[in-house]
């Protein structure tokens, strides 16, 4: 009866003892858990400001603003990612366009100086009183090899 007894609490210690690793082991299973969730959450906040960055700076490319403040404008909700992680073209346009028109006024808008697309095609010559001391000097050499031939 004694041995009986003897194995009862043998065998009840070592429950207990599984059950106390057990309680161990859920313990460190769910801190994994939870610190996974929040290096999950973190990953995300910082997944999701480069994706607004980058929706960002794609309109900012094809868009200049006249005060960094006037980036709030930008509606990045409407400009879509790929899954290849590149901006929707369509997307893209379409919110730029939207802040061209609803707000020309906070663009810097430059127009680029049209250049002639070709050269003259003949010199004008200049009238004496147009030229400079060195010019009207070498318009007088000239005339004087001219004169001697």
């Amino acid at each position: 009866n004694a041995q009986l007894e003897a194995l009862k609490a043998d065998n009840e210690a070592k429950e207990n003892a599984v059950l106390l690793e057990n309680e161990k082991w859920k313990e460190l299973f769910q801190k994994s858990e939870s610190k996974i969730k929040e290096l999950e959450s973190i990953r995300e906040q910082e997944r999701s400001k480069f994706v607004e960055g980058h929706k960002k700076n794609s309109v900012l490319q094809h868009v200049q603003f006249k005060k960094q403040d006037y980036l709030k404008f930008i509606n990045t909700s409407n400009i879509e990612i790929n899954d290849d992680g590149s901006v929707n073209i369509e997307t893209l346009q379409s919110e730029v366009e939207r802040i061209k028109k609803e707000y020309p006024e906070l663009l810097n808008i430059q127009t680029k100086a049209t250049l002639p697309d070709a050269a003259p095609k003949t010199f004008k010559d200049k009238t004496l009183s147009e030229m400079t001391k060195e010019e009207l000097a070498e318009a007088r050499r000239k005339a004087l090899s001219n004169f001697k031939q």
